[in-house]
């Protein structure tokens, strides 16, 4: 009975922090997620991202061998109008605040509350950074539905969300959920994989090295020259597969005000402004605590290189 009341001291304070959901499970990923993973890892279609190799135990075994018995996971929706700009396109996520900064202060937050009644247990928390599959151990959770876009559909947010997660050995009761299937749950709609620019979306699995997102995003050094006129105008990231989705029609707004607090740059921001950054340190200053410094100045110049190109 004490251990319920913290889950429900827990997310009336995730509610109140902007959060849309909160779930607990056991840290743990479908049946079958390990042969696929390493199908996948074997096809090398992660690109340049080989940390994620390095990562494949704790992707299968979110548990950390038996360390954390629970896993709380909580949704945060950054679903609001998207700013349009005259020559470039950016991803609704890189128009506010860096959330990995955003989200990471909020689960601190919720950890110390549980520090304070249960200081002697293991607490460990993330989003969309560290070595676990946050998709994986939701599915398993229930929290959504894999698409045929490789996101994440949830019946509140659609698939304009973030996953985050604590993991801890403190033995929280168990929301009443039921595991979703591992394989795509859209039934006939490809939407995504049609209106996809590089192919990236396709039957047979995702093919992240052709990704416009991780192109922009994580890929270093030259795009491949197949790819620079499909890139078009994006700038940062892409946003087409959710854009067509059905399950994105009609959407509430984020809960998180930080998600509505853009860059002063943004303001106006065109291809020539981007252009005219000419050193690491100006592009800092500009951008710092926001997605574009994660992609690096060096991306950012490169990508504005090849739509200039693009737009002749």
């Amino acid at each position: 009975m004490v251990l319920a009341r913290v889950s429900l001291k827990l997310q009336t304070q995730a509610l109140k922090l902007g959060f849309s959901q909160m779930f607990i499970s056991r840290p743990q990923v479908p049946a079958g997620f390990d042969r696929r993973y390493g199908r996948w890892l074997k096809s090398k279609h992660y690109g340049q991202m080989t940390y994620l190799v390095r990562q494949a135990k704790a992707k299968v075994d979110p548990s950390f061998a038996g360390k954390y018995s629970r896993i709380i996971l909580l949704t945060a929706s950054y679903f609001r109008p998207k700013i349009k700009f005259a020559d470039i396109d950016i991803s609704l996520y890189g128009q506010s605040r860096d959330y990995h900064l955003v989200i990471n202060q909020k689960l601190k937050k919720i950890i110390k509350t549980l520090k304070l009644e249960y200081p002697n247990y293991n607490y460990r928390s993330g989003v969309d950074w560290g070595p676990i599959s946050e998709k994986a151990v939701s599915l398993q959770a229930g929290l959504g539905f894999l698409a045929n876009n490789n996101l994440l559909i949830n019946s509140q947010n659609g698939s304009f969300f973030f996953i985050a997660y604590i993991l801890t050995d403190l033995p929280l009761p168990l929301s009443r959920t039921k595991p979703r299937p591992l394989r795509p749950q859209c039934l006939k709609c490809n939407r995504c994989q049609s209106s996809c620019p590089t192919g990236a979306l396709t039957a047979s699995g995702f093919r992240a090295d052709k990704c416009l997102a991780y192109l922009t995003i994580e890929h270093k050094g030259p795009i491949p020259i197949r790819y620079r006129s499909l890139l078009a105008n994006h700038l940062l990231g892409c946003d087409i597969c959710q854009e067509v989705c059905p399950y994105n029609r009609s959407l509430n707004l984020t809960h998180m005000p930080e998600f509505y607090q853009t860059s002063a740059f943004l303001t106006g921001l065109n291809l020539r402004r981007i252009l005219l950054i000419k050193e690491k340190k100006m592009f800092w200053h500009i951008f710092k605590g926001t997605v574009f410094s994660r992609a690096g100045w060096e991306n950012i110049i490169r990508n504005a290189i090849y739509i200039a190109g693009n737009q002749k």
